[in-house]
């Protein structure tokens, strides 16, 4: 009888185990994360905030990407970044080979069509909010050499190419375009056609996209990436479920764009922020991203929530308007300079959760850093100074400095705009403020609505603004902020036109060698520090706290400072 039990046990125990073991393997997992404000849309061709572009991202692919964990350039569609060579002219061309075993949500392969098409809809000019045409305009031709292979040649051989080259989504032809539209349009024809709106199959094409990328079911949103549509619920949520048999699956290990753990990632829309902290506590969400020291301070002792910081990728700045007849004058936005309280803003601003950044450039880019250009703390005397030399003086004696200009006296009163919201650009302002009254210059605090904000720096309304950039681990792009062809209507917002500086920009991008390149972009930085049209002020940490559900909450620098689909 014994020798019976011992076996039946066994089995059981077994048994047991078993049950216990496929009920976790079947058990869901769901990562809530917050958002502020919701998505305008799930298609990175037409994304124009950074939620649509992110959670864009795990629906669909693109050829290349910078891989947050290691920063540097991974094959995704690709199989590994592209082989670069070059023609009899100068001319650079990126050869990719497609992974074989890739495919969409409808489960077709993805092919050299595919990435044809894709190219085109990112050109065309009459696609919604997408601005690939100046950004793909590099792109001169795309062709194949065989069933897996191409080669996309650039107009030139800048630098940045490489990466950009495959840096766009790429989407399923026969979903968006099953009536063949494009078919008859080549990419040139895309780029320098100017009667397209006439053309009937180019409205019945844009017609047809344009209405899905503002849709809300599944079937607007078919890619080739681990996740699709489950679900959206305009301003209050969209879910994203995780593919069964995804295709990179077996490639987990590669990079962290085949990372895909959670089985569903629910991005929750919360504006407010004490709400938001509130359903952390209270366990409704898993992950509050991008939270203030104060809102840190609340929670960051909290029972059953993690919080963790990281150094972002990027700087933030106070610029001018060149174009103002005060503010034109180079001297005088070197008294301005010499007026601001940097360490001030660190301690009381920031709280110390900030670290001085008096460059262009992201801290963690160090091997690129100018580090000879020596900058001055505040000092108060130098700027009396300067502008007593400018001829500016309290002439009536209402303790605003004033001066003739063409034949007016003006008094020196300056404007400073930040985004509503964004507190701390607004307690910098009225520090700034506080300083500049100490020298005679009156400066007026005014909030803006953010895409009134935008507009008004892109129409020359603003004076003295704050904002910020995140950038990436790559060779520095001046052009946008810093080069003539951006300023008046650009993101040039100062306006700024220097010749010999676009020049050296342009040729930053065009140079291979790496420590010529190097010695190009130290040299933008110390024109920069001369001019003056932005002062550069410091780098920031990014704050985001976390349940103590999820077991798995790597940090990385880039923006959002994690991958979604890797948390479990």
């Amino acid at each position: 009888m014994k020798k019976l039990i011992h076996p039946l046990l066994f089995s059981l125990l077994l048994f047991a185990l078993a049950c216990q073991e496929a009920s976790q393997s079947n058990t869901s997992i769901k990562v809530i994360i917050r958002e502020k404000n919701d998505a305008a849309t799930l298609n990175p061709v037409a994304a124009t905030d950074q939620l649509s572009f992110y959670a864009g991202m795990h629906i669909f692919q693109t050829l290349t990407n910078i891989d947050f964990k290691t920063e540097k350039t991974v094959g995704i569609l690709a199989i590994a970044p592209p082989k670069i060579t070059y023609d009899s002219v100068g001319k650079m061309m990126a050869t990719y080979t497609l992974r074989e075993n890739a495919r969409f949500g409808n489960d077709d392969k993805v092919s050299f069509e595919d990435i044809l098409f894709s190219l085109k809809v990112h050109i065309c000019p009459l696609i919604s909010n997408s601005s690939g045409g100046s950004y793909y305009s590099f792109i001169e031709s795309i062709e194949a050499i065989n069933e897996h292979t191409f080669t996309i040649t650039c107009n030139s051989a800048a630098v940045l190419n490489e990466l950009r080259s495959g840096d766009f989504a790429v989407l399923p032809k026969m979903h968006y375009d099953s009536l063949n539209l494009l078919q008859n349009f080549s990419l040139q024809r895309l780029k320098t056609a100017t009667n397209l709106e006439d053309n009937d199959s180019i409205i019945q094409f844009t017609e047809s996209f344009n209405s899905s990328l503002t849709a809300t079911n599944s079937a607007a949103f078919i890619g080739s990436g681990s996740y699709r549509l489950k679900k959206w619920q305009k301003g209050e949520r969209f879910i994203l479920e995780r593919k069964n048999n995804w295709w990179g699956s077996e490639l987990q290990d590669e990079n962290t764009f085949f990372k895909a753990n959670a089985d569903e990632l629910q991005f929750e829309i919360i504006n407010d922020n004490q709400t938001a902290i509130n359903a952390l506590k209270a366990g409704e969400i898993d992950v509050l991203n991008f939270v203030s020291q104060n809102d840190f301070e609340k929670i960051e002792n909290s029972t059953n929530i993690t919080t963790l910081e990281c150094n972002q990728h990027g700087f933030n700045y106070i610029g001018f308007n060149c174009n103002s007849p005060i503010l034109k004058d180079q001297q005088f936005r070197k008294a301005i300079e010499a007026s601001i309280p940097y360490q001030k803003i660190i301690e009381v601003v920031y709280q110390n959760q900030a670290e001085l950044n008096r460059l262009p450039l992201a801290m963690q880019q160090r091997d690129l850093r100018n580090e000879e250009i020596i900058f001055e703390d505040q000092n108060l005397e130098k700027a009396k100074k300067i502008v007593a030399e400018l001829k500016w003086e309290d002439s009536n004696d209402n303790g605003i400095i004033d001066k003739m200009i063409d034949g007016e006296l003006v008094e020196c009163e300056l404007q400073y705009h930040y985004n509503s919201g964004n507190e701390q650009r607004k307690a910098v302002g009225y520090l700034l403020k506080n300083e500049l009254n100490k020298i005679g210059i009156s400066l007026q605090v005014n909030e803006l609505e953010w895409l009134t904000y935008l507009k008004a720096l892109r129409n020359n309304e603003v004076q003295i603004f704050m904002s910020g950039k995140l950038t990436l681990p790559i060779t520095p792009d001046f052009t946008n902020a810093l080069h003539s062809s951006s300023a008046n209507g650009g993101r040039n917002y100062a306006n700024y036109q220097n010749l010999a500086l676009d020049s050296i920009i342009d040729n930053i991008l065009m140079e291979p060698n790496r420590q010529s390149r190097i010695e190009l972009i130290k040299s933008v930085q110390a024109i920069v520090a001369k001019d003056v049209p932005y002062i550069y002020l410091l780098s920031t940490k990014n704050r985001f706290a976390h349940s103590n559900r999820l077991k798995n909450v790597p940090v990385y620098s880039i923006r959002p400072h994690f991958w979604a689909a890797e948390l479990y």
